[in-house]
């Protein structure tokens, strides 16, 4: 229970320095990396499972921030998502593979991200219904990390400043897998 305390606390401050700053602090990252290792001692599990789905976590980020432009994924979410693959190891809620860990974090976050940004559409179409009513459909769709384009035929219908916090998405993802086992 402490540790889920602990990440509670770790993904708190990355949601509030997301959505203030739209950065997080390297040492933070690394303060809570150190700790997943103490932790890691302190219960008896295998500290070299717990590099290893480090080392997996790091090399999906990676793969996808160079591979898949049009993910948008921040070497801060990057991190997160390592610190929260950890975290779920250390818990050992989940009754898979330990190296599976990390790729279900992974397509969790994402598959509950396209859920959020889907609704976050469609709450835009409401809006703009409900306050021109001129909406016939769109042609092409445009979501960027700070701002949400919408356009139909060439011209823009919905243009805002918007911030989305990567960091929701990940402890909504890790506190859906935990809450799946209990």
């Amino acid at each position: 229970m402490n540790t889920l305390i602990l990440y509670t606390v770790y993904m708190s401050l990355n949601v509030f320095m997301d959505l203030k700053y739209l950065i997080t602090k390297n040492y933070w990252h690394l303060i809570f990396f150190s700790l997943s290792i103490v932790l890691c001692v302190i219960q008896n599990k295998n500290v070299l499972a717990l590099l290893v789905i480090a080392i997996v976590a790091l090399i999906i980020g990676v793969l996808i921030r160079e591979k898949m432009p049009l993910a948008k994924f921040s070497p801060g979410d990057t991190k997160m998502i390592v610190i929260s693959s950890m975290y779920l190891y250390i818990l050992g809620s989940l009754k898979i593979h330990w190296l599976l860990i990390p790729i279900l974090l992974h397509v969790t976050v994402f598959i509950l991200s396209a859920v959020i940004y889907g609704l976050i559409v469609i709450l835009l179409f409401v809006k703009k219904y409900i306050f021109t009513r001129t909406i016939s459909g769109y042609h092409s769709f445009k979501f960027l990390k700070i701002s949400i384009e919408l356009t139909t035929e060439g011209l823009k219908i919905i243009s805002m400043s918007y911030r989305f916090p990567a960091a929701i998405s990940i402890i909504a993802g890790f506190m859906s897998l935990v809450l799946l086992q209990w």
